[in-house]
């Protein structure tokens, strides 16, 4: 940076790094630099101020993760699943991708029977279970209420279908044990979810290409729905 500076003939730059400081801690500093030339041009000196922006980065970091990521279920929100494809849309190498909404058969039923804390708590559990099923590379997003996405890449269309099914199998194998009002003793409560499952072909255009996945994979959602719920439909077997 202080190269380019110079190339430059600029007088000033600034930059946040981390340092460790006395006590063995690695705190972010922001550097902010002023450059002395002599008259003939070369670099004499160099001047400046380390300013430590530990909390300030802290607040970013609090700030970027409300802004992407789901506060309730940790996982990423509508937000945060776009700027995952846009990261997806800018690698070089080209992929196939797919989308997987995942949608709690009769939530509703159980927020009326054991209220929204238990409804809460099952959401959570099940967020963590969806996750176990996925590879490091694939993206979770809890879209709103009781209805997930998952972003994966690098499948054909049978493996895609295998991975909906892990899903769906992880969540009905083994009932959920929550704690519901002041009772103490945990509820178990059986759990079914159905998976609709599109192509998402990036392109620049990333909203349209988001939209028409969406629109495709709750259309196959919404077949498994009525073809009897727990169950994984994808767009191309409609």
């Amino acid at each position: 940076m202080i190269r380019e500076c110079h190339q430059r003939l600029q007088t000033q730059c600034r930059i946040d790094v981390q340092l460790r400081v006395a006590s063995g801690q690695w705190r972010w500093h922001e550097l902010v630099m002023e450059s002395y030339y002599s008259d003939d041009g070369y670099l004499a000196r160099i001047g400046g101020l380390v300013i430590d922006i530990s909390q300030r980065k802290k607040s970013e970091e609090q700030a970027w993760a409300a802004a992407e990521f789901d506060a309730l279920t940790g996982t990423r929100n509508r937000r945060g699943l776009a700027n995952h494809l846009a990261q997806l849309n800018e690698r070089p190498e080209a992929a196939t991708y797919y989308l997987l909404m995942i949608d709690i058969d009769y939530f509703k039923n159980i927020n009326d029977r054991y209220g929204h804390p238990a409804g809460d708590a099952l959401l959570v559990e099940m967020a963590k279970r969806v996750h176990d099923a996925l590879r490091p590379e694939d993206c979770l997003a809890r879209l709103g209420g009781e209805e997930f996405a998952v972003t994966a890449g690098d499948l054909s269309h049978q493996q895609v279908v295998q991975l909906g099914e892990r899903i769906r199998h992880r969540i009905a194998q083994q009932p959920f044990y929550l704690t519901a009002g002041d009772s103490q003793t945990p509820l178990m409560v059986t759990l079914t979810v159905s998976v609709g499952i599109a192509p998402l072909a990036l392109t620049s255009d990333l909203d349209h290409c988001q939209a028409v996945a969406v629109a495709q994979a709750d259309q196959a959602l919404y077949a498994a729905k009525e073809a009897g719920r727990n169950r994984v439909v994808a767009h191309w077997q409609r």
